[in-house]
Formats: structure tokens, C-alpha cells, sequence
């Protein structure tokens, strides 16, 4: 067998998506200027307005303490949990410095955090991809497509504003884009139909 309808693109179709965990980022926390010891902080997460799960954190020089609860496959009676996760920081070239999470699971630096299972773990710990990672050629090519388009005004008009110039790159690159979109359009078909 060879592999069913992602056959050939490269790249696991089948693994967790980033997009679909709750996640934390500190580079956030930090450009707010909300990492100051002592400082208590609530982080909420939504989807359609409606709060679906919140974090009470609690921030010291060297970790934050998270406390959350958390309810196993969400059945049951919630546990109250309290985790510190501890913090490193980095020079930055021009001076001050960048801070860190420093991933419970595998103690690697992380700016993002993720949610499993009520535990936080790093990208690399929970060996999960992001969404564009498992897309094949003609939807990598639907996206830039749609990018560069969202840059013109209504039907593909240089926005006013624009510098020429700009405007002629960007539709050099949508006009590249349509063009391998249009190959990997065919030699698909070609496939689908036993021509390749």
C-alpha cells in the first residue's frame, strides 16, 4: 500500500496540530511588562467569545507558578493544580536580556508553552507540527496565493499608497504563485488519472 491520499507530499498528515492546544506565550507576558516579581496575573483562553479554560499566575525572579484546574478527559472531579515552571533569560545584543521558559518536560529553552493533558510541555517535547507543516503543494500555494491578494485593493488594483514598484513585486509573486499552483494542479490530475 502506498500510503493512502497524502501519498507523496512529504510531510505527516496524522500528527497533533499546534493551532488546536491552549498555549501560553512569555514573549507576550514580557513586552506588557507583566513579569515583575511578586506580580499576580489571570490568563484566560476563548473561542467565540465564550471563556473556555483560565490560569491564575503567580510571578517570582526565577519561575511562575501556574494554578489551574484540571478535569482528566473532562469527566469527573477537577484537580487542583499548582506547577512551577522555572524561568532563564538571555543576553540580548544591545543590552537587557530576553526571558525564557525553561520547559518542564525536557528542560529546553521555549517562548510558547502548551497544555496536555494538564501538564505544560514544549513543542518539541509533544512532538506535535503546526498546521502548515502537513499541507500539501497546491495548498501551500492556495495560502501564498490569498496573502499576496489581501496586500491589493478590490480586484487586484495597487492600493493607493503604494509605491509602484511595490506593487509590481507583489504581483510578480501572485503571478509565480498562480503558475505553480496551475503545475501542481495538473500533475496531480496526471496522477489521479494514471498519466504520470
Amino acid at each position: 500500500m502506498r500510503g493512502g491520499s497524502r501519498y507523496g507530499a512529504g510531510r505527516p498528515g496524522w500528527n497533533s496540530k499546534v493551532e488546536s492546544l491552549l498555549k501560553i506565550d512569555i514573549g507576550q507576558w514580557a513586552s506588557q511588562g507583566k513579569l515583575v516579581p511578586g506580580n499576580h496575573l489571570t490568563f484566560t483562553w476563548s473561542r467565540e467569545s465564550q471563556t473556555i479554560a483560565s490560569i491564575a499566575i503567580i510571578v517570582s525572579q526565577h519561575f511562575l507558578t501556574f494554578k489551574y484546574n484540571w478535569t482528566p478527559d473532562g469527566q469527573g472531579r477537577a484537580q487542583n493544580i499548582s506547577e512551577h515552571v522555572p524561568l532563564e533569560r538571555t543576553a540580548c545584543n544591545y543590552g537587557g536580556s530576553r526571558v525564557w521558559f525553561q520547559c518542564p518536560s525536557c528542560n529546553r529553552r521555549a517562548a510558547i508553552l502548551y497544555l496536555v493533558k494538564g501538564h505544560w510541555y514544549c513543542r518539541k517535547s509533544l512532538n506535535v507540527r503546526y498546521a502548515s507543516q502537513s499541507m500539501d503543494v497546491m495548498d501551500r500555494m492556495h495560502r501564498r496565493i490569498a496573502k499576496w491578494e489581501n496586500k491589493l485593493a478590490e480586484e487586484g488594483e495597487k492600493p493607493k499608497g503604494m509605491h509602484r514598484a511595490t506593487y509590481n513585486r507583489i504581483i510578480e509573486k501572485l503571478s509565480d504563485a498562480e503558475s505553480r499552483l496551475d503545475a501542481a494542479f495538473y500533475q496531480k490530475a496526471g496522477r489521479l488519472l494514471g498519466f504520470i
